[in-house]
């Protein structure tokens, strides 16, 4: 019997991975993002077709496994350095968000049939957004040092917190007392406690002499997971709580970036089986129950992001960091599905709802990805009656905007810097005293410690027309953009280029491919980032400009400066030409072959090396 148990295990795990490769490879083809073929791998290996995976409650120990390493990754990439200036901010945010979301999907359970008990179930597992599934995404389009990237990893870190205390006291709700409350809040500080003694005291000198050997380091790493699971375990709590405490307590040192590597594999192997085991809880549904999913939808899919949006708006925050941010959180947590299994096995949920409430979580989750892709399409339709009406924010909201800084009588001859980040910061520091200029931001912190150094600022998005106006653009001789998105970008130059002819425009572009598209837009010079850094920049537009400025007219600037950068690019030509630049994308693409081809062969030769020593 044992050994059919373990085969039958095995068989499971096996067909697992088997469905969700090819779902994988379904789906990239499709260019959809890879979790929605996990879990149509899922739904159809299990009992909505084929129905060829048994024993599905161990399939969700596992899953619950992999929420752990998954929040255990995520809590180790969490800079804490990083949210200096959004902290407060992101945990009144979260505060208010949970407390309107929650009373929407409790009072619309409520009036939908459902008993106290389910409603108060469902309004915590509405109210919480996925810490996993944000901070993967926000990897993979390198947005978590943006504003709006900041914020929901602050917000994120701010609902763990809040539904550590919420899955303890509702699944203990038929005993809850004063006592019970106390003594789950003291559980909870407990354990970050230990976290935090860990992280001060034991974890400096631990990973210090681990990190001399990869073995040790990545056991350390496992072990430390484990040890907090069975704490958190112990007290009363999910593991996945555990999880990501011991990667908050790991997180800030200087060897997390190697941790992280080294888990990756092992965090994305559980990762997989979670999102297939999602998939496997897909069953048919009466339509009675499909007024009820479609409800709840609703509520996660457009009350919530509006909800958040409107919170950050009042908070001070621009339109577009507010929809990002509010659209981004559009999803239900991983904890949610555990709070829902929690609920079905204690007999507080029922199958059907358990069901509905996986339905909602795979929806959800799989659409976050077009949420952020999509994101400046939905800030755009949201922002169509303000534009069109043309209609100014009130007061209340302007009360608490930053205070910009703006010249008495409009600039001429002057630069825009649009985005003061690292790049536009170091571009700031290099000219602001040499050259006029202006600076626009939707950074409210940024905002006012420019006004505080006496540089004229704008607080805005720096794609919005009526923003761009107010730094009297037409008579602007050069205009650079270092915002990263590459939507976003190529929305500025066709404004720019709409308003000024003759403008140079120098805008960032993280691929040869993007820079393609900006110089068809209008673009005088688009800069990779690797290859062109804020401080070169500076370094040419103030030989060009600094006791030349009166002397040339705009077209002697305008030439010399794309000269000078393109000589810095190793173009030889005048200007690029699109067939150089196709060139250079495809030389830029061999070079990253044959990089990681490197870095392969060097960790075979260390891997090597190593076992002999």
């Amino acid at each position: 019997m044992a050994i059919e148990a373990s085969f039958t295990f095995l068989f499971n795990i096996a067909a697992i991975m088997i469905g969700a490769t090819i779902g994988a490879y379904v789906t990239r083809l499709a260019k959809q993002p890879v979790i929605l073929g996990y879990v149509l791998a899922g739904a159809i290996m299990g009992p909505l077709a084929l129905n060829i995976i048994s024993s599905q409650a161990e399939m969700l120990a596992l899953a619950e496994l992999g929420i752990a390493f998954l929040l255990f990754g995520a809590g180790i990439e969490i800079d804490f350095g990083k949210l200096k200036g959004v902290g407060l901010v992101s945990f009144f945010a979260a505060l208010l968000q949970v407390i309107f979301t929650f009373a929407a999907g409790f009072f619309a359970s409520a009036s939908l049939g459902l008993n106290i008990i389910e409603a108060l179930y469902i309004g915590g597992i509405l109210a919480f957004s996925s810490t996993m599934v944000v901070i993967k995404i926000l990897g993979d389009t390198h947005s978590i040092n943006s504003l709006h990237g900041r914020l929901m990893i602050g917000m994120l870190i701010a609902q763990d917190l809040l539904i550590i205390v919420f899955i303890a006291l509702v699944t203990n709700i038929g005993s809850l007392s004063q006592q019970v409350v106390i003594q789950t809040m003291l559980n909870g500080l407990g354990l970050v406690g230990i976290a935090f003694i860990a992280n001060k005291f034991i974890f400096p000198s631990l990973l210090k002499f681990a990190a001399t050997s990869e073995e040790l380091l990545f056991l350390t790493a496992v072990g430390t997971a484990f040890i907090f699971m069975d704490i958190a375990s112990f007290l009363g709590f999910s593991i996945a709580i555990g999880a990501f405490i011991a990667g908050i307590a790991l997180s800030g040192f200087e060897y997390n970036v190697e941790i992280d590597g080294q888990i990756r594999s092992l965090r994305d192997f559980f990762s997989t089986i979670f999102f297939v085991a999602l998939g496997l809880q897909i069953g048919l549904l009466s339509s009675a129950f499909l007024n009820l999913t479609l409800w709840f939808l609703i509520i996660v899919l457009v009350f919530k992001p509006l909800i958040t949006g409107f919170i950050l708006y009042t908070l001070g925050y621009d339109g577009r960091t507010s929809t990002y941010t509010g659209f981004g959180l559009s999803q239900v947590s991983e904890f949610s599905f555990i709070l829902a299994a929690t609920g079905l096995a204690a007999g507080q949920l029922s199958p059907d709802l358990f069901s509905i409430i996986t339905i909602v979580t795979i929806i959800t989750i799989t659409l976050t990805p077009y949420s952020f892709r999509h994101g400046l399409a939905l800030y755009n339709i949201l922002s169509w009656p303000k534009r069109t009406l043309k209609f100014e924010t009130p007061s209340f909201f302007r009360r608490r905007m930053p205070h910009e800084k703006l010249p008495e009588a409009p600039l001429k001859n002057h630069i825009i810097i649009l985005g003061s980040k690292r790049m536009g910061n170091r571009i700031i520091a290099a000219l602001h005293e040499k050259l006029p200029m202006i600076v626009v931001d939707h950074d409210p912190d940024r905002i006012n410690t420019l006004a505080k150094q006496g540089i004229y600022c704008i607080y805005g998005d720096v794609y919005n027309e009526r923003v761009i106006q107010k730094t009297n653009i037409r008579d602007a001789i050069a205009v650079i953009s270092t915002v990263h998105d590459k939507e976003i970008t190529e929305s500025i130059v066709k404004l720019i280029r709409k308003q000024n002819q003759h403008a140079i425009i120098i805008a960032r572009a993280d691929h040869t491919k993007d820079a393609v598209k900006l110089y068809e837009l209008g673009c005088d010079i688009a800069f990779i980032p690797e290859l062109y850094t804020g401080r070169k920049v500076a370094q040419y537009l103030s030989e060009i400009f600094l006791g030349e400025f009166e002397a040339r007219s705009r077209n002697q600037i305008r030439d010399k400066l794309i000269k000078n950068l393109i000589d810095a690019l190793d173009f030889k030509q005048d200007r690029p030409t699109l067939e150089q630049l196709k060139k250079i994308q495809a030389r830029d693409e061999e070079r990253q072959r044959h990089a990681k081809t490197m870095a392969f062969k060097r960790k075979q030769t260390k891997t090597r090396h190593s076992k002999k020593t």
